[in-house]
């Protein structure tokens, strides 16, 4: 099962490369459409990215199901047009393309950013196309066809006082501008343990 998922990545992230170079050719500017007509990038059918798509994997025959967080004030990544309805922004674009490039229908369901990961596990989504950070927990349990440079930091002014830190637990706090130690974490109750569900 693993090689499979490895495999459908593989067709996405072609098939996503194809689309980002098509979408990169674009002449002139763009005015960004908030209407429900949207006359997004299209893009051909990709033999070679068909090809390495499993079969029987896609949640649905013949469409790719998208998980898609499209929140109002989100654009230009996702949000809704002037219908409320349909899903708009370079991530719906984004998947347009993926789905044009397998050959396949794009249906899109507006998740809450709570659910998607129970949506990829549980097979009801084939992706979930959102500016969603990869991290090493993450990577764990899925598989990542990156379309952004993700470079996480926290910026405080250089004239802000900094202590050294040995621990990069602390260092966080040690270099803000706050000068606090982080609150240490307790269990609930004596003998027990918290554990972090992935979100």
């Amino acid at each position: 099962m693993k090689i499979q998922r490895r495999n459908a990545v593989a067709a996405l992230a072609a098939a996503l490369s194809l689309g980002l170079a098509l979408g990169a050719g674009a002449q002139g500017v763009l005015k960004f459409n908030l209407s429900p007509d949207q006359n997004r990038i299209r893009a051909d059918k990709n033999a070679k990215a068909i090809a390495l798509l499993p079969k029987g994997v896609l949640a649905q025959p013949g469409k790719l199901t998208v998980g898609i967080y499209a929140s109002n004030g989100g654009l230009p990544l996702s949000g809704f047009a002037t219908d409320d309805k349909t899903v708009i922004g370079n991530e719906a674009d984004i998947a347009q393309l993926v789905a044009d490039s397998l050959g396949l229908e794009l249906v899109f369901v507006p998740t809450a950013w709570a659910d998607w990961p129970l949506g990829l596990r549980s097979g009801r989504l084939d992706a979930f196309i959102s500016n969603l950070t990869v991290t090493e927990e993450r990577k764990e349990l899925f598989d990542f066809a990156t379309y952004r440079q993700d470079v996480l930091g926290f910026y405080v002014k250089s004239t802000a006082p900094s202590r050294r830190s040995r621990s990069p637990r602390t260092s966080l706090a040690s270099r803000s501008s706050w000068g606090r130690e982080p609150t240490r974490r307790r269990s609930s109750s004596p003998g027990t343990r918290r554990t972090r569900r992935p979100d």
